[in-house]
């Protein structure tokens, strides 16, 4: 257990695991608190960044987390995942256009990334590429069989 106050920089990759670890057991309000304080101290922590996007994301900031992975691109621009995050949080809010931009910069940086090429299809799909769609799902089952249902979120 981390105390409490400034997050020594030794235990900075502890605290991000330890947000992650709430995250992941949907607790996105104390992992956000984690994500603050390892921002407070590392204020350019991309992963932090990505993470804390996609805790607020859950919790329905989509405005906010979109700033979260625009801000982890900012610092990182050839993090995959944070490309992934924004497409993601960019296809809830209606902002098509920017989520084939994401998911093309993750399969661009990250070729195999099954989760960005199986969600390249919906933005596609929003403006009417149909043809393209169906040739991103093709190439997807040909490159690595059926897809699995959590891929496709």
């Amino acid at each position: 257990m981390l105390p409490t106050g400034p997050i020594p920089e030794s235990a900075i990759e502890e605290a991000l695991l330890e947000a992650v670890r709430l995250h992941r057991l949907h607790d996105f309000r104390g992992a956000l608190a984690l994500y603050d304080r390892v921002l407070a101290h590392v204020p350019g922590h991309a992963a932090a960044l990505a993470h804390r996007g996609r805790a607020l994301h859950n919790l329905g900031s989509r405005a906010e987390a979109m700033s979260c992975f625009e801000g982890a691109l900012d610092h990182e621009p050839l993090y995959c995942e944070g490309w992934y995050y924004l497409g993601i949080a960019a296809r809830a809010s209606g902002r098509m256009d920017t989520a084939l931009q994401a998911f093309g910069r993750a399969l661009v940086l990250r070729p195999a990334f099954r989760a960005a090429r199986a969600n390249l299809a919906t933005p596609l799909l929003a403006i009417d590429q149909f043809g393209a769609a169906q040739d991103v799902l093709a190439e997807r089952r040909e490159r690595f069989g059926r897809f699995a249902e959590d891929e496709l979120a």
